[in-house]
């Protein structure tokens, strides 16, 4: 996963509800485990109206979902 730090007050992650240390752990069920997991779907992504992340904060999972008009 990909773990966020420094998130900005107005920031999109800040905006979705992110907090300092929350872990990305999947995107629309997939597993980030690397860079080149990340990069792959962020082109699978492109176009997407609609982006779930699982997110582990302090041990505890988080779901998020993005809607795109």
């Amino acid at each position: 996963g990909f773990k966020f730090y420094g998130i900005r007050p107005g920031s999109l992650p800040k905006l979705i509800g992110m907090k300092n240390g929350d872990m990305v752990t999947r995107v629309n069920g997939e597993a980030l485990t690397s860079l080149d997991d990340a990069m792959e779907l962020y082109t699978k992504l492109k176009t997407a109206k609609t982006i779930q992340l699982s997110i582990d904060r302090k041990g505890q999972s988080l779901a998020i979902t993005l809607r795109f008009r």
